[in-house]
């Protein structure tokens, strides 16, 4: 559209926004250091080059949670600053059906356990639940354990991202269209590009919390 006359295009940026958090900005201006190509995106309002996405065996999911087959198993990501995610999924061995229960930042130990247990009011989960979770937060585990649900901290070992990745990539993929936090992740999820822009066997580091939750 931009070739038309009556098209005039205008290039903000995060610099533009007076009321953007602390947090967004340094996530965005980790970029600089992280990945060029998104930084050319979000910090300088650029459009971007061809990216390495890692996922590109999902779709939107078209049926309700309820109507898929499958066992049914949760995945926890831990953060403060960054956000606390708590994924369910379904796994059959023809695919897996995903949706966020919960994305949120500035969690505490008792805040966590309080969206848990609105979560487990909702009926979205319950105290047989198998929650598999970072295991990076011993002491939040212990906390929630303590409260009633049963969760158990995954065991990481060298080469465990990259085998979480392949498992996940030999599955489609059925994303919950109002996860958006999940959407929006799995989407921008790709591969290191070193300077001559050949990809590396190492996805970025960054805005994966959804993903980490889904491979756990």
């Amino acid at each position: 559209i931009l070739t038309r006359d009556d098209v005039a295009a205008h290039i903000s940026t995060y610099l533009d926004n007076p009321f953007l958090p602390k947090e967004a900005i340094k996530e965005i201006e980790r970029y600089k250091e992280t990945d060029l190509n998104l930084w050319r995106i979000y910090g300088l309002g650029q459009r971007g080059l061809s990216e390495a996405t890692v996922f590109k065996n999902w779709k939107y999911a078209e049926k309700n949670f309820n109507d898929y087959e499958g066992r049914i198993i949760y995945g926890a990501d831990w953060g403060y600053n960054d956000p606390t995610v708590l994924i369910r999924i379904k796994y059959h061995r023809s695919g897996i059906y995903a949706e966020q229960l919960l994305y949120k930042t500035d969690l505490t130990s008792d805040l966590i356990i309080r969206e848990y247990n609105k979560l487990k009011d909702k009926g979205l989960i319950d105290s047989n639940s198998i929650i598999y979770a970072d295991d990076a937060r011993p002491e939040i585990i212990q906390s929630i354990r303590n409260a009633g649900f049963n969760i158990h901290p995954v065991k990481k070992d060298k080469g465990s991202v990259l085998k979480g990745i392949d498992f996940l990539k030999k599955h489609r993929l059925f994303l919950d269209k109002n996860s958006l936090e999940l959407v929006r992740e799995i989407r921008g999820y790709k591969w290191k590009v070193d300077k001559d822009m050949k990809t590396l066997d190492e996805p970025v580091d960054i805005n994966n919390h959804t993903v980490d939750s889904l491979r756990y």
